[in-house]
């Protein structure tokens, strides 16, 4: 089992080694955007952001182009994080998804949400 501080170097480590489009799929969220963000109607913590700080710093130090997320399968749609496009598709079991197209740059993807 690795301590935080190894979980960082290693991710940091990663995505260091790519300079052209990198996709990024993740369970969680970046802390501190839309995507991250409970309901007003939680009961326990309205609004609170509940994201990825590690993963928010990893993308504010690297060079990925897109993450796609889910957690909070109700907070469908698309953020940013300086260059970063970050997508929630929504929940599968619900009939929800996102269609990302691209051709040779992931940077220029064209997303629809369904």
């Amino acid at each position: 089992i690795c301590s935080p501080g190894k979980i960082d170097e290693k991710l940091n480590s990663e995505l260091s080694k790519f300079n052209e489009s990198v996709l990024l799929i993740s369970h969680y969220p970046p802390f501190g955007i839309t995507l991250d963000k409970l309901p007003d109607t939680n009961q326990v913590n309205p609004g609170k952001h509940i994201g990825s700080t590690r993963l928010r710093f990893a993308l504010e130090n690297s060079k990925v182009s897109m993450v796609v997320c889910g957690h909070l399968e109700e907070n469908i749609g698309e953020d940013k994080i300086k260059e970063t496009r970050v997508i929630n598709p929504g929940n599968a079991d619900g009939k929800k998804y996102a269609l990302i197209e691209f051709d040779k740059k992931l940077e220029d993807a064209k997303i629809s949400y369904k």
